[in-house]
């Protein structure tokens, strides 16, 4: 005998929806066969900042894979002719993430933050969902109106 239990509440709860502004999203197209030593070079420099905000991976189905890189900030690029083929930069952009309690245990959060972003009309340039977080990268001047669309959708806690 198997046993199955998920959690699911009628509000999804969270604690908090937190907006960051003055980003930027680089991404870099990985050839599944091949690497090459710009795009080995620029993701080494990038490891050593300290305004990296997330790093994460998308399939491409031409390209085989893209790392992107979220920075605080404008993206220092490599001089001309250094810069790694594939490179993408999408500034500035800001960032909407939240986290909460059972997100692991309960479906459709994923869901309940794109359908409540498609309500408002929000752009969605990136998502990622990890454990208990979920980030929200969407076009310059967007976060604040995203937050607010995403509370229709979860509980935050009241501060006072």
């Amino acid at each position: 005998m198997e046993t199955i239990a998920i959690y699911w509440e009628p509000v999804i709860k969270t604690y908090g929806i937190i907006e960051r502004t003055g980003l930027s999203l680089v991404s870099l197209a990985l050839d599944s066969t091949r690497s090459d030593p710009a795009i080995i070079d620029y993701l080494d420099a990038a490891r050593t900042r300290d305004n990296v905000k997330i790093v994460f991976a998308s399939g491409a189905t031409d390209e085989g894979l893209r790392v992107n890189i979220l920075l605080d900030g404008e993206a220092a690029l490599p001089g001309d002719g250094d810069s790694p083929p594939g490179l993408r930069v999408d500034a500035p952009v800001e960032l909407v993430y939240f986290q909460g309690p059972h997100f692991g245990d309960r479906y459709g959060i994923a869901q309940a933050a794109l359908d409540a972003l498609a309500d408002a009309n929000i752009a969605l340039r990136s998502m990622v969902c990890a454990g208990a977080s979920v980030y929200l990268v969407v076009p310059e001047g967007q976060a604040g109106a995203a937050g607010k669309a995403l509370t229709k959708a979860f509980a935050v806690p009241n501060s006072t």
